[in-house]
């Protein structure tokens, strides 16, 4: 059989359909006559989302099927995932990474991208990387160990290597022993499925110790830099991790307007919106500038220092965007916890 040369591979739920089809968007706009496939694997759809997503160019669809068994032990309390983000149906689908290895049958090539991405240039440089290739997981510039994907420290594995970060995956057929690695992923997940912070990552670590995989190193600051990176801002690929994500944290959404672009030719296309009640759409310059003039506040009403800093903590309360900031935490020098919204509090009393 003549295989096929690329293909996307993504995954999600129905809840963040919308994410799959603004990264299949993005992948068509930036390399429009490149040839490839994107695959989007998936638990169920509604009419309007899969009718969206297929008028996609090259887009198809696949119902993701756990192995038998896997479910229920992956989400039992005796023996499953620990308590936390990943114990629960949709996000057990985190999963569907091992899948990557399956369809190096078909394709000489495939890419597997989260949907939490806000894709900004062409990626056909991606290609270029294997027999498998990511980034190295860094957080604020710090890499994230073997350790850190795991709840505890397992013995029979080297805790103190470098972790990878599973949001973007590049794998080809030359590989070795490619055909026997999807089935070893779901086998090492349920054999420590307890252990296991984050699951796809945790997972990915044992396979690449147990078989000596070393992949390729992705530049992590062009293709999966996070949101809150420096660099971010001139990135091929943007990574939204964790919980805050462009379409539930108001400064995320203000500060990449490239992915709401794409998510409004997604709703052109009969698509599913998200909730955007918390959500401001003004520029982020016009609020950081509505911010400032708190402090130059001229009338009467806020003539005196403590009404400035009255005006500002109100402005907190109401502004979406700047509250996010207020609520951040902050470490003081004696190792106590504290918000911008504390200070503000604090100064405010001293004072008065």
């Amino acid at each position: 059989m003549i295989k096929k040369p690329l293909l996307y591979l993504l995954a999600a739920t129905e809840n963040i359909i919308f994410a799959a089809g603004n990264v299949a968007l993005a992948l068509n706009k930036y390399m429009p006559e490149k040839e490839y496939e994107i695959l989007i694997l998936h638990r169920g759809l509604s009419k309007n989302n899969e009718e969206a997503l297929l008028k996609i160019p090259k887009v198809r669809l696949q119902y993701y099927d756990f192995p038998e068994g896997f479910e229920e032990h992956m989400l039992s309390p005796r023996t499953g995932l620990p308590r936390g983000r990943w114990n629960n149906p949709n996000c057990l689908v985190t999963a569907a990474h091992f899948e990557i290895f399956g369809y190096l049958d078909i394709y000489k090539t495939v890419i597997w991208i989260d949907v939490d991405m806000s894709i900004q240039a062409e990626i056909n440089e991606l290609e270029k990387y294997g027999p498998i290739a990511q980034a190295l997981d860094l957080n604020y510039n710090q890499i994230w160990t073997v350790r850190d994907q795991f709840t505890k420290y397992l013995l029979d594995f080297d805790m103190s290597g470098n972790g990878y970060i599973n949001s973007v995956i590049v794998v080809n057929d030359q590989l070795e022993n490619y055909s026997i690695y999807k089935d070893e992923c779901y086998k090492l997940a349920r054999k420590y499925a307890p252990y296991l912070k984050n699951l796809d990552q945790a997972v990915f670590a044992l396979l690449f110790q147990k078989y000596s995989i070393i992949p390729e190193v992705l530049p992590w600051n062009e293709y999966t830099c996070h949101a809150h990176h420096e660099a971010a801002a001139i990135a091929k690929i943007v990574h939204f991790g964790c919980t805050d994500k462009v379409w539930n944290n108001s400064l995320l959404f203000q500060c990449y307007p490239e992915w709401f672009r794409v998510h409004m030719e997604w709703l052109k296309l009969g698509g599913c919106d998200f909730d955007r009640s918390s959500i401001s759409s003004k520029a982020i310059w016009s609020e950081l500038n509505t911010l400032s003039q708190s402090f130059g506040e001229t009338n009467n009403k806020f003539s005196s220092i403590p009404n400035k800093i009255a005006v500002l903590y109100k402005k907190l309360e109401k502004n979406p965007s700047v509250a996010y900031l207020a609520n951040k935490k902050l470490i003081n020098k004696n190792g106590e916890d504290y918000t911008l919204r504390d200070l503000l509090k604090a100064i405010y009393k001293k004072i008065k």
